[in-house]
């Protein structure tokens, strides 16, 4: 319970942190935050970078018995390739992410606030693994964070 409450407090914390030095901002499709400007994208270390996230991701997620259990049927190159494009894109990087929509992806998945909360903090402990600067970390949390309706309780139609 003392986990959650500091998840929740930390992603809070995120939306209101200086993000501001990375320029101005985009909306894309899903409603998630993209930049105009690629700081945040350097900061993540360019597409490099992002790849080394994502794999370090995919390490730490292996090891979470609270969510890996949603990647059970996935065809993880295909996750891997479409979260770096996403990832880049997010950060203002020259990829396109071409997927399918957020919404999509996770209808009828049944993802609650705990899952939401323990990918977001996944990603952010494989980022701080890769040696991204905090500030750089928030950044990207928070252009992610608009997602969230788009991801949660998503039912089969």
């Amino acid at each position: 319970m003392r986990l959650l409450f500091i998840v929740h407090i930390y992603l809070a914390s995120l939306l209101f942190s200086g993000c501001a030095s990375y320029q101005k901002s985009e909306t894309t499709v899903d409603g998630a935050v993209s930049q105009a400007d690629d700081g945040l994208y350097r900061a993540l270390g360019g597409l490099e970078g992002i790849e080394g996230i994502a794999d370090q991701f995919l390490f730490r997620l292996s090891g979470n018995d609270k969510i890996v259990h949603f990647w059970q049927n996935t065809n993880i190159e295909r996750f891997r390739t479409q979260f770096v494009s996403h990832l880049c894109e997010l950060s203002g990087g020259p990829c396109r992410y071409e997927g399918d929509s957020m919404a999509d992806v996770h209808r009828g998945m049944d993802i609650r606030q705990s899952h939401f909360n323990s990918v977001a903090e996944t990603l952010a402990l494989a980022m701080e693994d890769q040696g991204i600067p905090t500030a750089a970390v928030n950044a990207l949390l928070a252009r992610l964070a608009p997602l969230h309706d788009a991801v949660r309780n998503q039912t089969d139609h």
